[in-house]
């Protein structure tokens, strides 16, 4: 009923939880402790994945399952999420695969969630 709305929440969670709020600690912590994160959204799922040294595993555990138990989703952040996934969407207009995914996704029942796969500003 929402469409994009994954592609936006996946960007949102990185943006601070109740006990890390500092926006961009996460991927801070992650780069300290020679490690990095990323996240992709799909037709069907999200998935999140990062990679840190193992003394930090714990501690970057913590840090990953508050994204889903207290994320922020604060006002401050949602305009310019929205804009990165709009621009996420503008990017991939003149990508070959992406406007053959494209095709598909218009393609496909408008009652279906593959009907939009990414979301702009625009839905």
């Amino acid at each position: 009923d929402l469409p994009g709305l994954a592609h936006f929440l996946e960007h949102m969670l990185f943006t601070g939880t109740a006990k890390y709020p500092k926006e961009g600690e996460y991927h801070e912590f992650m780069q300290q402790n020679g490690g990095a994160s990323n996240a992709y959204t799909a037709c069907y799922f999200t998935c999140y994945m990062f990679e840190v040294k193992p003394e930090v595993l714990v501690e970057a555990l913590d840090r990953f399952a508050r994204f889903f138990t207290e994320p922020s989703l604060t006002r401050d952040c949602t305009e310019r999420e929205i804009n990165a996934v709009d621009s996420e969407y503008q990017a991939g207009l003149t990508s070959p695969w992406w406007r053959y995914v494209g095709i598909l996704n218009m393609s496909a029942n408008p009652d279906h969630p593959f009907h939009v796969a990414v979301g702009n500003n625009k839905v």
